[in-house]
């Protein structure tokens, strides 16, 4: 199989920037998880009430950096299908991402956070 001129330069180019921004998107999740995970696992340890955790995890939640990852989120949003050049199903005249619709990604609340870890953590 022979590769296009095309081909090799958008591979030179490296990822195309709908993958750089996903993978961003995705660390920032992981970064903050991580973070609220340990913030949990220091209240636990200090027995304070579900409501008390709850508390602080959402005030903890509030200070990181979720204007930055919504905006991040909105522009993958918006471009993705044009950038991965996704088809519309003429029927349905829905945008297609392989083997369904296409779901934008939902925007990240500290309350959505907060239930994650409280999902995650017994």
């Amino acid at each position: 199989m022979k590769i296009s001129l095309e081909q090799r330069l958008r591979a030179a180019g490296g990822p195309p920037a709908y993958m750089r921004r996903k993978r961003r998107i995705e660390d920032l999740e992981k970064k903050f998880t991580a973070e609220l995970s340990d913030v949990y696992t220091k209240l636990v340890r200090e027995n304070l009430e579900p409501h008390a955790i709850r508390n602080v995890l959402i005030h903890h939640a509030g200070a990181l950096d979720l204007a930055l990852l919504n905006d991040l989120i909105e522009k993958h949003n918006r471009y993705y299908p044009i950038e991965a050049n996704l088809r519309v199903d003429v029927k349905t005249r829905r945008v297609m991402d392989l083997d369904g619709p296409f779901e934008p990604l939902t925007h990240i609340s500290a309350e959505s956070l907060v239930a994650r870890i409280l999902l995650t953590n017994p």
